[in-house]
C-alpha cells in the first residue's frame, strides 16, 4: 500500500488537469497514488488523464456520476485506503518537495491531523500575488471574524489553524474514513462549507490543523465551470452558503463562540451579506439581509439540533 493517496476532482479543465499532473510526477518522493475523479461524460478530461495514465501505473481514475466538486470529494474518499488522504484542486501545480514535506510534518507532529499549506494564487493583482507574511491563518477572532488568508506566507514553520483550503490539505485517514463530506449542507456544485465542516469534524477529535510553511501549492484558481454564482448575493448558492455557515457554526463550535458569531452576523454581517446595523451604511442593500437572515436562522436551528449527533 502507498503511503498518500491524492485525490483530484476533475471536470471541463484538460489543460490545467495536464499541467498539476506533470508537476506531481516530479516529486521526490513517489510513494503515492493519485485518484483523479472525472465525470462520466466528461470526454476531454478522461483523454488527457488517460495520456498520463499510460506513461505511469499510480494514476488512477475513478468514475462519479453526480455532478459538483462535494460528489467527486466524496467519490475519490471512497476509494482512499492509504494513510494519509491529499485533496487538492486540478488547477494547482505542486512543487518537486510538496509531498514529502507534507508526510515529514505528520511524522514529527503526531498531534495533527490535517496538513496544509499557502496557496499561491496567480492573479493579476500583485498584493495577491505576492502577500506579505502573516501572523493569523484560517482562523477566527473571539467576535467570529475569520482571517482568510490562506493565499500568504507565514514566518514560522507552522501555525495552528481552524480551516484549510480543499486546493492543499491532507489529512490522517483514519480520521475522516466512513465520513461523507458536506454533510448537513445545502446547494450542489462547490457547497460552500465543507472544508469547514469536515475540519471541525477532525478538530472534535482533538487532533490540531497545520498550516505549515513549506507545504506550498501554486493555484492558478480557473473559474469554477458549474454551480458558483459567488458575487450575486440574490441566487440560491449565495442563500445556501448563508445557510451552511450558520449550521457549521453551531453544531461545532463553541456555544460561546457561535453565539457571538450569530450576533455579529445578523447586526453587522458583511459589505457583500450586511446585517442590520450596516444596512444604514449602505442603504440601497436593504433587501438582502431580508433574503438572508432566514437562512441565516434556519441553518443556525437545524445547526444547533444536530449538536449533539454522533458523525
Amino acid at each position: 500500500m502507498v503511503a498518500i493517496q491524492i485525490i483530484i476532482p476533475s471536470y471541463g479543465r484538460p489543460a490545467d488537469l495536464r499541467r498539476c499532473l506533470a508537476a506531481l510526477k516530479t516529486q521526490t518522493m513517489p510513494d503515492f497514488e493519485i485518484l483523479c475523479v472525472c465525470r462520466v461524460d466528461d470526454a476531454p478530461t478522461r483523454k488527457s488523464l488517460l495520456e498520463f495514465q499510460s506513461q505511469d501505473h499510480r494514476i488512477k481514475e475513478v468514475i462519479v456520476e453526480s455532478p459538483g466538486l462535494v460528489a467527486a470529494m466524496n467519490a475519490g474518499l471512497q476509494q482512499a485506503k492509504a494513510p494519509f488522504v491529499t485533496f487538492t484542486d486540478d488547477d494547482s501545480e505542486a512543487p518537486s518537495h510538496w509531498v514529502a514535506t507534507i508526510l515529514a510534518h505528520f511524522e514529527s507532529h503526531p498531534e495533527c491531523g490535517v496538513v496544509g499549506g499557502q496557496d499561491r494564487l496567480q492573479l493579476e493583482d500583485e498584493a495577491v500575488r505576492n502577500p506579505d507574511p502573516v501572523e493569523k491563518v484560517g482562523t477566527y477572532s473571539w467576535t467570529g471574524k475569520f482571517h482568510a488568508t490562506h493565499h500568504c506566507p507565514i514566518r514560522k514553520d507552522f501555525v495552528k489553524v481552524s480551516i484549510l483550503k480543499g486546493v492543499n490539505m491532507t489529512y490522517r485517514s483514519k480520521l475522516i474514513r466512513g465520513m461523507k463530506i458536506g454533510a448537513g449542507l445545502k446547494g450542489s456544485g462547490a457547497q460552500v462549507g465543507s472544508e469547514q465542516s469536515l475540519a471541525s469534524r477532525v478538530l472534535r477529535q482533538g487532533k490540531e490543523l497545520h498550516f505549515v510553511r513549506d507545504a506550498w501549492l501554486i493555484h492558478y484558481s480557473a473559474p469554477r465551470t458549474e454551480n458558483d454564482d459567488r458575487l450575486n448575493m440574490a441566487s440560491q448558492f449565495a442563500l445556501d452558503t448563508s445557510y451552511n455557515y450558520a449550521y457549521i457554526f453551531l453544531r461545532y463550535q463553541p456555544v460561546i463562540l457561535a453565539a457571538v458569531w450569530l450576533a455579529r452576523q445578523t447586526f453587522v454581517g458583511s459589505k457583500l451579506i450586511p446585517g442590520i446595523l450596516r444596512v444604514l451604511r449602505y442603504p440601497s442593500k436593504w433587501r438582502i439581509p431580508l433574503q438572508h437572515l432566514p437562512c441565516l436562522f434556519a441553518g443556525a436551528r437545524q445547526g444547533f439540533k444536530d449538536r449533539n449527533q454522533v458523525e
